[in-house]
């Protein structure tokens, strides 16, 4: 009697499994920037499913919201001639679907030469120097510091193709005393100041710095090098304008062999915005704590240098919206004193104290710590919200926001886990006497990903 209520239970969980066939997708109409994905329905009630989709050799991942009754969709903005790795799943209330995973590729951008009114129009190589349009066009002040890895699992050709990337980033702006300044800091076993933000008031002696960046050598200690900058490189006597906007951008190709996570929120807390920039081996999960929120805008992660210079031209987007932001009404004061209760195994209370002045809306995000994340937005006389559709035994990290306009504060940040998930039912085993058994999903580091299969449930069998 007790197996046949556990058969039950399990089959109500099988109702959520895909076959071989439904864990696989379809890709058609390739062009050279767009593909159309077909997959197969998901049962049960959804509430929408997950489309991520990333470049096979490495680049920035996409992730989109796809309504629950379609099981088709158009993927934009894509690269000629790149293969995307593509995962649809299907988001239930507590749980997600199994994925429906494939590859597609778009075709290659023919150039042709085209004759008009005797002119020949023909197309060339791109050209590797920033284009007047791609310029950073402001008069804003900011002061970036730029923290390189120059450990030896680089190397020295791929040192050399980092130089050229930040050339190129750096290249954007209008350098100057009354405009950009950009200082340099090189870590590996212990950071080095490779010249101040004053050092270079033009951009030819900076692009020249640059060209000349020496190769350091060592091991990757980002959280000594983290704390560096803002000893030593963020201060009035390297250069550091009251007035300013306060950047720094990362780039490593590896897990730190030291902390990181303190000394990053250290340097958001002195007003810094981080970006985080990782090739090869780099740790995800790393990159997205030392980085700014969001992390779609300060987080790139790509598989080898030679990828570097596909995300420059987003990163200098991005780079220079940051710049901007200096010349801009006053900055938004965020919101203090986050405080999470009402903790159930699927939602939690997160409640927190308005700033000074008035706050039109709250932007509220939450991502587990494995990469997964969320957000809700609602009106700014609201102080508190509850958290919902969780997953069970999860720690996640929640940032607030204050926003006015198009502008946002500096996040309010903490930490909750959600409580473990139990079931139970009960059984007459015969004899006058009853059974309970119960099950709930173990204790673990790591949340789970996909629909629990059987070894995911400790079972208990209890007579009385």
């Amino acid at each position: 009697m007790i197996l046949n209520h556990v058969v039950a239970v399990l089959k109500v969980h099988s109702m959520f499994s895909a076959s071989a066939d439904g864990k696989t997708l379809r890709v058609s109409d390739e062009t050279e920037k767009t593909m159309r994905v077909t997959w197969t329905a998901a049962p049960g009630k959804l509430l929408n499913y997950r489309l991520k989709y990333v470049p096979h050799n490495g680049g920035k991942e996409v992730v989109q919201k796809i309504p629950p009754k379609a099981t088709s969709t158009v993927m934009k903005n894509l690269k000629p001639a790149t293969t995307y790795n593509i995962t649809v799943l299907p988001i239930y209330k507590r749980m997600e679907g199994k994925a429906r995973q494939g590859v597609g590729t778009t075709r290659t951008l023919v150039h042709n030469s085209t004759m008009w009114h005797g002119v020949s129009l023909t197309s060339s190589p791109p050209n590797t120097t920033v284009s007047a349009a791609t310029q950073c066009k402001t008069t804003a002040k900011a002061d970036i510091v730029l923290l390189v890895d120059g450990s030896w699992s680089i190397g020295r050709q791929n040192f050399k193709t980092m130089r050229n990337f930040i050339a190129r980033m750096v290249s954007v702006f209008d350098i100057g005393s009354d405009r950009v300044q950009i200082g340099l800091a090189q870590y590996s076993g212990d950071p080095k100041t490779e010249w101040h933000l004053n050092a270079h008031h033009t951009k030819e002696s900076l692009l020249n710095a640059v060209a000349n960046l020496p190769y350091k050598g060592g091991n990757t200690m980002t959280g000594m090098a983290l704390n560096f900058i803002l000893q030593n490189n963020f201060k009035p006597y390297a250069g550091l304008r009251p007035d300013s906007r306060k950047i720094s951008v990362l780039i490593t190709d590896g897990k730190s062999q030291d902390e990181v996570i303190l000394t990053s929120q250290n340097l958001r807390d002195s007003g810094i915005e981080l970006y985080a920039i990782g090739v090869k081996n780099a740790d995800e999960n790393e990159l997205r704590s030392i980085a700014s929120d969001p992390d779609d805008i300060h987080m790139y992660n790509v598989k080898d240098f030679k990828f570097l210079l596909d995300i420059d031209d987003e990163l200098s987007v991005n780079l220079c919206n940051s710049v901007k932001g200096s010349g801009r009404e006053g900055a938004i004061s965020a919101p203090t004193n986050l405080v999470t209760s009402e903790v159930t195994e699927s939602s939690f209370r997160a409640t927190w104290t308005p700033p000074n002045g008035t706050v039109e809306k709250y932007h509220v995000t939450y991502m587990m710590t494995a990469g997964e994340h969320g957000g809700t937005v609602f009106n700014g006389s609201v102080s508190t919200v509850v958290l919902e559709n969780l997953n069970p035994l999860t720690e996640y990290v929640i940032n607030v926001y204050a926003v006015i306009g198009k502008r946002s504060s500096e996040p309010l940040r903490g930490t909750e886990t959600t409580r473990e998930c139990f079931l139970f039912f009960f059984s007459a085993a015969g004899q006058g006497v009853w059974t309970s058994v119960w099950f709930h999903f173990p204790k673990t580091s790591q949340p789970l990903k996909n629909t629990p299969s059987v070894s995911d449930y400790v079972f208990h069998v209890v007579a009385f």
